[in-house]
Formats: structure tokens, C-alpha cells, sequence
């Protein structure tokens, strides 16, 4: 799991440090506590990390057991099918026994007028007695092999009860995280600008963090920015098997609900709702590559033209990632063809 936006808030708490360092009036209560903090901070994104791999693993448990309850529940109605059809024939005999009374096997066998006639009435006898008896044992066996499904099926459903509840304690405690680290970030970069403030008051040495958004921008460098602006959690879990037989063929990038999502390159978007995605946004880029969006809980345009960093949606939790933890699911599509595994590009970029 790899966590960011940590690296630009220790960036900035540097420049703080460096700031308060030739800031006479700052005080060396300043620099501790911007030292204090910036190791709060690492501590907090070693602990997201962990979280955010709980999650992961809980998840893809949650999805086996999905599959899990739906082969039982296919065993379970096949069964039924069976011992339906084997109770019919059972009725059907049992109402041919009625209708023509007990039947005597003795005045069966020994009416016959031949030899040849007595050994076939024998063997009919015979068959009918190993028929009833298999068809009865059919009908044990069924029954207990139902009973048995319907064990297994509360059984899964209790582990499925139990991993949600873990699931979404797990999303709860990530979310609380990614709020602290936000709330710190957003107190460590407003103090770092009141710092800047001051120092250019008094023609100081002034110290700059690049990490400043405004007019529905975030600055970047290069060519390519990371799709979300904000404190964020990822790993690779490209290929990770999904419920249905499906396998996952993006990163899911965690991050507080309503975190900005930006545009990784210039081109032109079109927004989408409905289906696994939620609200999605497809981005048709100026370099001949597709991005998946999806996940949203909304957007800032739905269509147009876009640049490179421009704010176009916000992290959510829609689609069927309701009820979990808000992430971006992220997808790469190169000249607009299959996609491939986007995790060594974002690694590349999360700057």
C-alpha cells in the first residue's frame, strides 16, 4: 500500500521549518512543533498503510465468500430439483399401490403357468423391490444433503456479516485518518502562508511550497498529474480477483470523500452515471490514451474540453463501491484499446 500526499505535506512542514529557522520573532516553539508534527504525520501514513492493506485483504475475503454462498445456493436449488422429481415418482407409486391394493408376491410368481413365466415374474418382483428401495435411499440422501447446504449457507452468511462489519469498521478508520492528515495538511500549509506573509513583509528569505490550487487548477509539473489532489492511499491490486468471476483492472486510489479528482492530461470528458462505476467520467486524452474515472460523488464538468490538472470530479463512493470506503477507481486505457495495469504510472507520478 503506498500513501501520498504525505510527501507534500513533510515538503511543506521543510519549508516551515526552514521559514521559522530565519524568522527571529518565530521562535524555537515554532520549529518544535513543526518537527513534532511532521513525525506525527509520517506516523499517521505507516498506520494508513496498514489500514488500507486490512481493507484490501477484508475486501477480497468479503468477494469469496460471495462466490461461496452463490455455489451453495446453485447446489442447494439442484438438490431441490432432484428430490422433487424423486418424491413424484415415489407419490406415483405409492398411489398405484393404493388404487390396486397390496400386491402379493407369492400369488405374483407362483400364478405363473411356465417355467419361463415364473422366472420373468421373479425378476420384476425384484427389480420393483430394488427400484422403491433406491428411490427411498435417493430421497434420504437429498434431504440430508439439503439440510447440509442450508448449514454451510448460515454458516457463510455469518462470515459474511462478520467481514462487512470489519469492512466497514476498517473504511471508518481509514477515512478518520485521511480527515486528520487533510486537517493537518490544511494547518501546516496556512501557517507556512502566513509565514511567507511575514517573511515578505521584511524582505526575508522567502521559501515557496508548490502545492497550491486555486480556479478549479492544481499546479503540476510535467506532463501528467496524479488524478487525485489530495492526501491519498493506494496499492496494486491489479488482476485481484472480484465477485462474479471478474478481475480488478485498475488501482483504486482511497481518499476523503470529496477530495478533487483532475484531469491527468489535457483532452475532453464526458461524464456518465449508472451501472458498477456510479458516477463516472471517461477522459479522452490530447496524447491518444482513455482514462476511467469512476466511483465519483460528482462532477466539476461534464463535458468539454479540459487541461491538464483541471478539476473534474470528486472522490466517492458510488456505483457498487456504496457503503465502503470513498476511493477513485483509476484506469488506463492506452489509444483507447484494453486496459493495462495503471499502478507503475501513478507510482511514477505521485509526486
Amino acid at each position: 500500500m503506498r500513501i501520498s500526499g504525505t510527501r507534500r505535506a513533510i515538503a511543506v512542514i521543510g519549508a516551515l521549518l526552514l521559514l521559522v529557522t530565519n524568522l527571529p520573532l518565530a521562535g524555537a516553539s515554532k520549529y518544535e512543533e513543526a518537527r513534532e508534527l511532521k513525525g506525527t504525520i509520517a506516523s499517521l501514513s505507516a498506520s494508513l498503510n496498514k489500514a488500507a492493506a486490512k481493507y484490501t485483504a477484508a475486501q477480497n475475503e468479503l468477494d469469496d465468500i460471495a462466490d461461496e454462498i452463490d455455489e451453495t445456493r446453485d447446489r442447494l436449488a439442484e438438490a431441490k430439483v432432484k428430490l422433487r422429481r424423486y418424491q413424484w415418482h415415489l407419490n406415483m407409486r405409492l398411489k398405484g399401490i393404493y388404487r390396486n391394493g397390496d400386491i402379493d408376491f407369492f400369488e405374483v410368481v407362483l400364478g405363473a403357468k411356465t417355467f419361463d413365466q415364473f422366472l420373468v415374474r421373479m425378476d420384476l418382483m425384484s427389480r420393483i423391490g430394488r427400484d422403491d428401495a433406491r428411490l427411498l435411499t435417493n430421497i434420504k440422501r437429498l434431504r440430508r444433503q439439503i439440510e447440509v447446504s442450508y448449514a454451510e449457507l448460515r454458516e457463510q452468511k455469518k462470515r459474511q456479516a462478520a467481514v462487512t462489519a470489519e469492512l466497514k469498521a476498517t473504511a471508518d478508520d481509514i477515512q478518520a485518518k485521511l480527515d486528520r492528515q487533510k486537517e493537518m495538511y490544511e494547518r501546516v500549509q496556512a501557517e507556512l502562508e502566513r509565514m511567507q506573509e511575514l517573511a515578505r513583509q521584511r524582505r526575508s528569505t522567502m521559501v515557496a511550497a508548490s502545492n497550491s490550487s486555486g480556479g478549479g487548477f492544481v499546479s503540476v509539473s510535467g506532463d501528467w498529474a496524479f488524478p487525485v489532489a489530495g492526501p491519498h492511499a493506494y496499492s496494486d491490486t491489479w488482476g485481484a480477483a472480484r465477485s462474479g468471476g471478474r478481475s480488478h483492472k485498475g488501482t483504486d486510489i482511497m481518499a476523503s470523500n470529496g477530495t478533487p479528482c483532475v484531469a491527468v492530461v489535457s483532452g475532453s470528458v464526458s461524464a456518465k452515471e449508472g451501472g458498477l462505476g456510479g458516477k463516472t467520467i471517461w477522459l479522452s486524452g490530447n496524447d491518444g490514451n482513455s482514462y476511467y474515472y469512476a466511483h465519483l460523488s460528482g462532477w466539476a464538468v461534464t463535458g468539454g474540453s479540459v487541461k491538464i490538472g483541471q478539476v473534474i470530479g470528486y472522490v466517492g463512493s458510488t456505483g457498487n463501491a456504496a457503503g465502503g470506503a470513498p476511493h477513485l477507481h483509476f484506469e488506463i486505457h492506452p489509444g483507447g484499446g484494453a486496459a493495462i495495469n495503471p499502478y507503475p504510472i501513478l507510482r511514477a507520478h505521485d509526486n
